[in-house]
């Protein structure tokens, strides 16, 4: 089984604070909001959605890894990179919030890898070709909104963003809900989305131009598609600066992302724990 690295997240307990905005999955997995810097160590075993970046890599495995993450906000003006989100690293500004209700203005959304090589060059030999497809760009620039809205244990965050980028201007939006339960110092949670990506985004993603197509990869045209996600676990303090969490994460992509010969799985996710110090 090929092993693949895992970087998991793990975030402090607590009732929930409404005083700032922040990644849902931050939230709901440790009901709090605010400024923190954190050292992650974890592992987990799963499935991935894209096909390997080598000939003989598998698209499941097991692994570990180590990151950091952290949340600032100043004066409404806030960065979040949250391990093992939804979204990525965010740079925005709170543009509005009472008790029930947050808004905020994403200037810059990165999420994603590259390569150091993507794009056709002339002369191309077709194992050129297919290094280039499997290691193929997924980076996005993108901006946008994010509302968020809180009642009892509930959060409610739908998020609108678009590409800056004019080569693969496409845009995307989600709906996730989560849900918390404290009992006594353990907190549950369950997080649940739903991502619409326009067609520019997923041709950029997934499809397969007449140029880049091989026998083994075979041109397609991609579709605007509706995917979804379903999320449980449980965080627990060790003490003051040490948390530990597990989670387990299902993801299922619409039919027209797992026809392309890009795709590895169309119902994938994991299983991972971590341990986090929090600063």
């Amino acid at each position: 089984m090929k092993t693949r690295i895992t970087l998991l997240t793990l975030l402090t307990v607590g009732c929930p604070s409404l005083t700032l905005a922040s990644d849902i999955a931050r939230e709901v997995r440790s009901g709090a909001s605010g400024n923190f810097l954190e050292a992650i160590g974890g592992g987990g075993c799963g499935q991935s959605a894209r096909i390997g970046k080598t000939e003989n890599a598998e698209s499941e495995g097991c692994g570990y890894g180590l990151g950091l993450g952290w949340e600032f906000h100043w004066k409404g003006f806030f960065t979040e990179a949250i391990q093992n989100s939804y979204s990525g690293l965010n740079l925005g500004y709170n543009l509005y919030q009472n008790a029930q209700w947050t808004v905020d203005f994403i200037a810059l959304n990165l999420s994603g890898t590259t390569s150091s090589k993507d794009g056709l060059e002339p002369n191309m030999t077709e194992a050129q070709r297919n290094y280039h497809l499997r290691n193929r760009d997924t980076l996005t620039l993108d901006g946008g909104l994010r509302a968020s809205h809180y009642w009892d244990n509930n959060i409610l965050q739908v998020r609108l963003e678009a590409d800056y980028s004019q080569k693969h201007a496409g845009a995307q939006a989600s709906v996730l809900y989560g849900k918390a339960w404290q009992v006594k110092n353990w907190n549950f949670h369950a997080l649940g989305g739903a991502y619409w990506q326009s067609r520019t985004r997923n041709e950029y993603y997934w499809g397969v131009s007449a140029e880049e197509s091989t026998s083994q990869f075979s041109a397609y045209n991609a579709k605007s598609t509706l995917d979804f996600s379903l999320e449980f676990g449980a965080t627990y303090p060790l003490s003051e600066h040490w948390i530990s969490r597990t989670q387990i994460t299902v993801f299922r992509n619409d039919d027209a992302i797992a026809d392309s010969p890009l795709s590895a799985n169309q119902v994938y996710g994991g299983v991972g724990s971590s341990l986090s110090y929090v600063f």
